[in-house]
């Protein structure tokens, strides 16, 4: 499901955007050591993903692609995610995941989703 538990008009999104504290990397090491950046460039890439995708529309065919390509970049940090973070950077990583796939939804004309089968297929990480 990608519709958000709110459906209220613009004015609620605004709400939301101001109500919520924007959220900060999930762990304030004393040292930036490489993980630490490394994570920081991730999340500031998807937060801009999610920006991209809320200043388009979409078609069937386009909210389609951005399911897959949201499950690709998720297997494909989730690959990394094992050496690198943390479960909390975990979660973070999987909440703008989902948040680029909800904003293509909303943004879509054609709202049909690829079965979760065929966009686990589409979206394997090969190595």
């Amino acid at each position: 499901n990608f519709s958000r538990r709110d459906h209220h008009s613009l004015a609620s999104d605004v709400d939301r955007m101001f109500s919520r504290k924007s959220q900060s990397l999930p762990l304030k090491p004393k040292n930036h050591d490489a993980a630490y950046i490394m994570l920081s460039l991730v999340l500031f890439s998807l937060r801009s993903l999610v920006e991209v995708v809320r200043s388009k529309a979409f078609n069937q065919g386009g909210f389609q692609q951005m399911q897959v390509d949201a499950a690709f970049i998720f297997k494909s940090l989730r690959e990394v995610n094992a050496s690198w973070f943390h479960s909390r950077c975990d979660e973070a990583i999987i909440s703008h995941v989902h948040e680029v796939v909800t904003a293509a939804h909303e943004r879509c004309t054609q709202r049909v989703p690829l079965p979760s089968g065929t966009v686990e297929a589409l979206a394997k990480v090969e190595e």
